[in-house]
């Protein structure tokens, strides 16, 4: 009893360790995950951006040529060369507040990259049961042939004595033909899931044989801590910012200019000048920028109420399918024995003469796919509880 609790202690250590391997593996290699980190700094650069000054503007300008003459001249006091330097001021608290809606969009990548980092770890969990799975039908289906072998050498001895049919031979030997094709297909499956695995990590891993071991549904559970609301609430950060930012909209901006005018025979001039913008148009202009970013803010608050219920309900709905599923298992347990005992007291009949081979094989069959079904079973587990994680 010992040695087969450390056995099923050990085959669980090494399952979690390989997964474990395996996740570390995708969220190093992965090329997708990789770009939130350059998707992120681009907008805190952007961010940056926006509190600095558009940039200065200068020009030379020929002034005042006439028509006779196109050049400077003393004849004409009013022709020279200027050298106009001008500046637009954009107010601090506009660019400010510009500023802050990208740093906000950075918090947005970081949620947004939890978020893929989670389902790219469901995804390779999900298909690393897969894998197993491959390997625990396949484990059945060589247990499926060696019992049908063994019972192909009792028919052969009985046929010996006369006590068997041809017929029932042939029969065994086509069912492990069958069995065999079962095994190529399963074969041929895992290498259609491990190129999938290596596709979704990122590169090759030396991936393991191993078997299915149980995986409990997580708990505390929070719809306002699930990483698709925070991802919400930081949308609806950035949306409140762009409010603060329309409403700033209509505050005059300044333009700043400096001219220096070169003329010929004459006194050179200097220029300084202010210009200042009018929100002479805000109730047909910047108020509807405002009004546009209220609604926003409204769509959001909406998203964000829907996304809180809807996640609740999918944990719980996981949780009631997760629950319902290890009944299931359960009750396969059950039958798996049932059906043991049935065979062994029909081979028992069999020894005397009272039962026929088809009814032995009918109850393998039986128990065949109670073990496959088992085994199916025991990943959907594990698959349900890989979502629910997700969610968290």
């Amino acid at each position: 009893m010992h040695f087969l609790i450390f056995v099923l202690i050990s085959l669980n250590f090494v399952f979690s360790s390989q997964l474990e391997e395996l996740i570390n593996f995708a969220l190093k290699n992965n090329t997708k995950l990789k770009s939130f980190v350059y998707l992120e700094k681009a907008n805190t650069f952007r961010s940056l951006f926006m509190k600095s000054l558009p940039n200065p503007e200068i020009r030379f300008t020929f002034r005042n040529f006439d028509t006779e003459v196109p050049m400077v001249r003393e004849e004409n006091p009013m022709s020279g060369y200027a050298i106009t330097f001008m500046q637009r001021y954009t107010l601090p608290v506009k660019r400010e507040k510009s500023s802050e809606i990208f740093k906000n969009r950075a918090k947005e990548v970081k949620v947004k990259r939890e978020i893929y980092e989670r389902e790219l770890i469901k995804n390779v969990k999900i298909l690393y049961y897969d894998f197993l799975y491959t390997y625990e039908k396949e484990r059945i289906l060589k247990e499926i042939k060696e019992d049908l072998y063994i019972l192909l050498e009792n028919l052969k001895e009985k046929y010996a004595q006369n006590k068997a049919l041809l017929s029932d031979i042939l029969m065994v030997k086509t069912e492990i033909i069958k069995v065999e094709e079962e095994l190529k297909n399963n074969e041929a499956l895992r290498e259609k899931i491990k190129g999938e695995i290596y596709s979704l990590i990122g590169g090759k891993f030396d991936l393991r044989p191993g078997r299915l071991s149980l995986f409990k549904f997580p708990q505390n559970f929070s719809e306002d801590e699930s990483v698709y609301v925070r991802l919400l609430f930081e949308e609806l950060n950035t949306l409140r910012k762009e409010l603060e930012r329309a409403k700033v909209e209509h505050y005059p901006d300044l333009n700043l200019l400096a001219e220096y005018v070169v003329r010929t025979g004459n006194p050179d001039l200097f220029s300084l000048g202010i210009g200042v913008s009018l929100p002479v148009w805000y109730e047909k202009r910047e108020r509807f920028l405002v009004l546009e970013a209220k609604e926003r803010i409204k769509a959001k608050m909406k998203e964000l109420n829907f996304t809180k219920n809807f996640v609740k309900e999918r944990f719980l709905g996981l949780k009631r399918s997760y629950n319902i599923t290890l009944k299931a298992l359960k009750t396969l347990e059950e039958e798996i024995k049932k059906k043991e005992q049935e065979i062994e007291a029909l081979f028992l009949a069999y020894g005397y003469e009272k039962v026929d081979v088809r009814e032995i094989i009918r109850a393998y069959r039986d128990l065949w796919k109670l073990k496959i079904q088992r085994a199916f079973t025991l990943k959907k587990l594990n698959e349900i509880s890989a979502e629910a994680e997700a969610l968290i």
